[in-house]
């Protein structure tokens, strides 16, 4: 028996040592990846997992975790890569892993992997929906139940790319307090993100008058989007352009917009020299301005907030003609101006 435990032993520890070994050199090297994918390495990387299941012992949580983050560097590859690891089995794999595991390492690194497993690919998020609800209230189990950075990080970033081909089931399991928490990070490609799964999943509402554009406006939401459209991001504007849209016409809350004072950052990038971002800000006052037509107040204060702009405009225009020695920002037009 003891015999047979070491030798037991002495192959996890070989397994897990050749796992550690081949992250580092598909890390170095692009040509080492391909070499790992042609060689069926996904399905190898799976197969490790599966025989891993419910190890506690810190060989077969050291194996877990480089197997997982194996997994992720071969998705970098590209889509085509994301489709092989994904149809090795991965994620499923991947989900019972974050169902399972205590170990905030493997939490992190199984997250990592489904979060880069479905970026950008809705065939792989359809195949992580394969049981949606259960993978996506695994994630969502771990933010709140984890106080390591890393898989509260990864664990919403999976989300929010499951939400953007899965939105009803990410609404299902009440990930909407998640990603509004994202609209807080330090990172704008992480708003962005978080923003379009906002978009995704009133967008999937089938209901008239969407419960889930009321679940964002009462956790302040229109706040939030606007003050990252006054931050100015050029990554995040058009997304949270988007997602003001969505609440406009699914929410009602053109109102919150105006009286958020959504309506002048709107105006100043209505003006961008990027065009994303100049026609997301436009769309939006499109509808802010035809609920002003049907709202005598709402118009009155829509023609104020254009005069209060256009007076900001002239004022800039003669601080520089006058050699304020003031950096020129661009000018900020009226809605008159851009629609």
């Amino acid at each position: 028996m003891g015999g047979g435990s070491r030798g037991g032993n002495s192959a996890a520890d070989g397994q897990a040592e050749a796992a550690v070994e081949l992250l580092a050199l598909s890390r170095a090297a692009p040509e080492n990846r391909a070499a790992v994918l042609a060689a069926n390495g996904p399905s190898a990387l799976v197969q490790l997992l599966r025989s891993s299941r419910g190890s506690r012992s810190g060989r077969g949580v050291r194996l877990q975790q480089s197997a997982c983050e194996m997994l992720s560097v071969l998705a970098l590859s590209g889509s085509t890569e994301q489709a092989a690891v994904a149809a090795a089995g991965a994620i499923p794999e991947l989900a019972h892993l974050l169902r399972s595991s205590r170990d905030a390492g493997v939490q992190a690194a199984a997250a990592e992997a489904v979060s880069r497993l479905t970026a950008d690919n809705p065939g792989n998020a359809a195949a992580a929906a394969d049981k949606p609800l259960k993978c996506i209230r695994s994630l969502l189990h771990l933010p709140e139940h984890s106080s390591s950075e890393a898989v509260q990080r990864h664990a919403a970033a999976a989300l929010v790319h499951l939400a953007h081909h899965v939105g009803d089931a990410a609404a299902r399991t009440h990930a909407i307090p998640v990603f509004m928490g994202r609209l807080f990070c330090d990172s704008p490609l992480e708003q962005r993100h978080a923003a379009l799964a906002l978009a995704a999943v009133v967008e999937t509402d089938s209901q008239a008058d969407s419960p889930r554009a009321d679940a964002i406006l009462r956790r302040r939401g229109v706040g939030t989007l606007v003050g990252l459209l006054q931050e100015g991001d050029e990554q995040v504007v058009p997304a949270a352009a988007l997602v003001l849209q969505k609440l406009i016409t699914r929410g009602g809350a053109a109102a919150a917009v105006e009286a958020g004072d959504g309506r002048v950052a709107l105006l100043l990038h209505a003006g961008s020299a990027n065009p994303d971002v100049q026609q997301a800000a436009r769309a939006v006052l499109r509808l802010l301005d035809s609920h002003a037509a049907s709202q005598p107040a709402a118009a009155a204060a829509a023609t104020s907030t254009a005069a209060q702009c256009a007076s900001v405009r002239t004022a800039r225009r003669t601080a520089l003609t006058a050699g304020a020695g003031r950096q020129k920002r661009g000018q900020l037009p009226s809605s008159s101006d851009v629609l």
